[in-house]
């Protein structure tokens, strides 16, 4: 389904996950690393995070309710399938065009409202899966997708906006990278998307933005397998199974908790 080749950067330790988000790298395969997140730590609790983003942002937060529910940790879970931050008026579904849908434009009105309403400590946004589909983002009418310059300069635009939003009233705001695409194309997406999200924390570093990589999670130097500890990943739609879901959730409450008690300076409380 999916391969990759070359160097690549793994998250070795937690510590290194969250010094600028940015992960070590490493040239060695090592499947042990993959997944290998199975249970939560007892002191991951009394955490409030939201998550925001397309469908594969809503089956993290899935995984995160799952595992942390009964640690009180409380996951709002506001992503939406089909939905990036492109702010675009048609996009490709399945080789038809079609209008982008009005709720997914609505995110920088409502985004706000659900930090004042919820007060999250953490904010997880992911449209990294998403917004590698074509969609037209000016008054061309083309489709563009991210490995186009423009479309990489308009996506940077909407995700500082983003962060900027997200992170009012001192929530620390995490992105994610995205799996290896098949060659080809696809590939080529795969990785413009992932330096555009790892440039996008990078800036954003000063205010606390972070990391975590999906796709060191589930992809090594010999590709992105179906199946990792005995457990399959995805499922028949292409999205995380409820194993994978949980451990990926275990995984992000994990980092996040650590990162929140950093940059407070103190750990997290009710």
């Amino acid at each position: 389904m999916r391969s990759s080749a070359g160097r690549i950067c793994r998250t070795v330790t937690l510590a290194a996950l969250l010094s600028l988000g940015v992960p070590a790298c490493s040239t060695a395969s090592d499947p042990g690393a993959l997944l290998s997140h199975d249970a939560l730590s007892p002191g991951t609790r009394n955490m409030t995070i939201l998550v925001v983003g397309d469908s594969w942002a809503r089956s993290f937060g899935v995984g995160m309710n799952s595992v942390g529910k009964s640690q009180n940790n409380t996951i709002v879970n506001a992503a939406q399938g089909g939905c990036g931050i492109m702010l675009s008026t048609e996009e490709e579904v399945g080789k038809k065009r079609t209008p982008t849908p009005t709720q997914c434009n609505a995110w920088p009105t409502e985004w706000p409202k659900l930090i004042d309403q919820h007060k999250p400590q953490a904010v997880l946004l992911s449209t990294s899966f998403w917004d590698q589909a074509a969609q037209v983002i000016d008054d061309s009418g083309k489709l563009k997708t991210i490995d186009a310059p423009d479309f990489q300069k308009a996506y940077a635009v909407h995700l500082d906006q983003a962060l900027e939003l997200l992170g009012r009233g001192g929530a620390r705001v995490f992105l994610t990278t995205t799996t290896d695409g098949d060659p080809g194309p696809y590939r080529t997406k795969s990785d413009a998307m992932n330096k555009a999200v790892r440039a996008a924390v990078a800036r954003n570093a000063a205010k606390g933005t972070s990391l975590l990589s999906v796709r060191d999670q589930l992809c090594d130097d010999s590709g992105c397998p179906r199946e990792i500890h005995g457990i399959q990943v995805y499922d028949d739609t292409g999205h995380p199974t409820k194993e994978a879901q949980d451990r990926l959730g275990a995984w992000m409450l994990d980092a996040m908790h650590e990162a929140v008690g950093q940059h407070q300076g103190s750990e997290p409380s009710a």
